[in-house]
């Protein structure tokens, strides 16, 4: 992150620290919690065109230029084609009125999947014979409480296999292996109409 100081010379703290230039292209079109569309598959049970929030890169799932997503009944979803709220919807009384309701819709929902939230007397006992970990119930003011880590001694015979080893592909005679954007699906949206690509190279200086 750049954080305006003059140290930093306008570069985030990653490219200071490694000294090579930090690939950012997946982070400058949103902000954290900016309003956005994101279209779903057919194949998904989602409907086409949902109303939400950006969360961030999807670092897990998904192509390189997957988002992480709210909706409005709390859950998260990884989606590459999202689309930023236009000029006209920013602006406009309907717009204001479905992220109010939105906003409602995402509360209650949150709401609901923590009523109840409870860990059983069972668990409890699991709990504290599988990590030797004193616990009680959340509800009566409860939490883990946890030991510092510790490595487990290479004696242990559970360490004792050795992962068969593959030479790593070289970057430099493979390049194309190591850009994780390229071959990344992305979606446009031109004049209201969402058209959908494929990364195919990288222009370079």
């Amino acid at each position: 992150m750049a954080l305006g100081l003059a140290i930093q010379e306008g570069e985030c703290g990653a490219t200071i620290v490694s000294g090579n230039t930090k690939e950012i292209s997946h982070l400058v079109d949103f902000a954290i919690w900016d309003w956005c569309w994101c279209l779903s598959p057919n194949r998904s049970s989602k409907d086409g065109k949902q109303l939400c929030c950006w969360l961030g890169p999807s670092f897990t799932i998904g192509a390189a230029l997957c988002f992480a997503v709210a909706i409005a009944n709390g859950q998260v979803l990884q989606r590459s084609s999202v689309i930023p709220l236009s000029a006209e919807e920013r602006n406009s009384e309907p717009m204001e009125e479905k992220k109010k309701e939105f906003m409602e819709d995402l509360k209650k929902n949150l709401e609901k999947k923590s009523d109840g939230v409870s860990i059983s007397e069972e668990e409890l006992d699991r709990i504290w014979h599988k990590y030797n970990m004193p616990i009680s119930a959340i509800e009566d003011g409860g939490y883990p409480q946890y030991a510092q880590y510790e490595d487990h001694p290479q004696e242990d015979p559970c360490h004792k296999i050795e992962d068969d080893f593959e030479e790593p592909p070289d970057q430099e005679s493979d390049p194309v292996e190591f850009d994780k954007y390229v071959s990344a699906k992305v979606s446009f949206n031109a004049d209201g109409v969402e058209t959908f690509g494929v990364v195919q190279g990288r222009k370079r200086d």
